[in-house]
């Protein structure tokens, strides 16, 4: 029985992630993101297209849009079902509700596609298997670690056992467990490679050098600013402050509200300490409205998305701290060239209204990244049963290159596909 491989995205790039199994003239699909750019008002770039008609199925490792913006344009005609967690599906409604907002006129599609994916939504729970109807497909979902209700995907034909790892995180964080190691045999892994070759700092003396400086600044008089990524990211800095003993006012803005909102609902299955959670959501002020907005005033920390200040509410607050020196905008994650927040972190430059404006604020980078670095893939590898071949994906070249050669290094078969490559898992060879 043949297993063939179909790259409709990720392939030699960090977005767009969408990857078509086929065996036994049935299609499932794993992820069908979008690539958004680094500039705002970018049109979003889709995968290559697959018929939605001929799909038995198709599952969502996580919720950001990288791998899941396009598939709601899947359900203008399908209507296959969707495997997927229940934190990820809230979490894609989110994010898709936001992304019709700022780029419907980009999109082909509307709420009404995103409402029959909900609707065709089948839950699973983290090592739940299910059979999928109409083909030979069985499908496990292990915790990734990255964020809450993130998988990675075992898909099984009956004949061969292929790993997709979505995006994983191999270090306990604050909100989140380390990625579950327990694959089995297998015969082929899609990686991603988003930092191999690079080492994270390492996260307790991070998380207490961080704290110290938010704590220095508002012990001063100041308003540390934290813009930062509304799902996951701001919710883990509020547990780093929270659970560091962190002293004075704290603001939570913008989606990242609405995120927490359905956080503080989960159990230990998709929250490493639901209790932890609520402690911290006693401690802060959560900002609903413009009311609540205009009220914020005083020393204290406010977080709040954008992560690379592309928009959100986080603009706004910038506008009204950036001209005073006693504050501090920290930024928390990976700032990309081009963006506000590489910007702001390399000229000390701002735009605002349009006008170029020269940042007073000091600006911080601390790095507390829910990806998976090189010491996390030596991890994974160390833990691998078989001798599976390993696709990379979800990189940029160089990050591609390194884990590639990495893998041939350890006596594994290893590639970077490029887009729209195909691949048979029975005789590993290319088409």
């Amino acid at each position: 029985m043949s297993l063939k491989m179909k790259f409709l995205g990720g392939a030699g790039q960090v977005e767009g992630s969408a990857l078509l199994l086929q065996s036994k003239n049935s299609n499932f699909l794993l992820d069908y993101g979008v690539s958004l750019g680094n500039h705002k008002g970018d049109p979003p770039v889709f995968p290559n297209h697959v018929s939605p008609k001929s799909l038995s199925g198709l599952s969502l490792s996580h919720s950001h849009l990288d791998h899941c913006g396009a598939i709601p344009h899947l359900y203008i005609s399908g209507h296959m079902k969707c495997y997927i967690t229940k934190p990820t599906l809230d979490q894609v409604s989110l994010l898709i509700n936001d992304f019709l907002k700022i780029s419907g006129n980009y999109l082909t599609y509307e709420r009404k596609e995103l409402e029959k994916m909900k609707s065709n939504s089948h839950f699973l729970n983290f090592n739940d298997e299910v059979k999928i109807s109409n083909s030979p497909f069985t499908i496990k979902l292990l915790d990734a670690g990255h964020i809450p209700g993130s998988s990675q995907i075992i898909i099984n034909d009956g004949k061969h056992r292929i790993l997709y790892t979505g995006n994983v995180n191999s270090v306990e964080t604050r909100l989140q467990p380390t990625m579950d190691l327990n694959y089995g045999e297998l015969d082929a892994i899609i990686c991603e490679s988003t930092y191999a070759g690079t080492y994270h700092p390492e996260r307790k003396k991070e998380e207490k050098n961080f704290v110290n400086k938010v704590q220095e600044i508002v012990d001063n008089g100041g308003v540390a600013q934290i813009p930062a990524f509304a799902i996951g990211r701001s919710q883990e800095i509020l547990l780093i402050l929270t659970e560091n003993n962190y002293k004075g006012n704290i603001y939570m803005d913008g989606m990242a509200v609405k995120a927490i909102d359905l956080y503080s609902t989960y159990d230990k299955q998709f929250v490493k300490d639901p209790d932890s959670l609520k402690r911290a959501l006693k401690r802060t002020i959560l900002i609903r409205d413009s009311h609540d907005r205009n009220s914020v005033s005083g020393p204290g920390v406010i977080i709040s998305p954008a992560g690379m200040l592309g928009g959100g509410t986080a603009i706004h607050y910038l506008s009204q701290i950036y001209d005073n020196p006693k504050n501090a905008i920290f930024m928390v994650g990976f700032q990309a060239p081009g963006t506000s927040g590489y910007r702001l972190l390399n000229e000390k430059i701002i735009y605002l209204r349009g006008k170029k404006r020269k940042l007073k604020a000091e600006p911080y980078l601390f790095k507390f990244s829910s990806h998976i670095d090189q010491n996390g893939f030596e991890k994974l590898f160390k833990s691998i049963k078989g001798n599976p071949t390993v696709f990379v994906m979800h990189g940029e070249e160089n990050k591609l290159d390194y884990l590639m050669n990495y893998v041939k290094d350890i006596g594994l078969k290893s590639c970077s596909p490029e887009l729209g490559n195909e691949y048979d898992i029975s005789s590993n060879n290319s088409i």
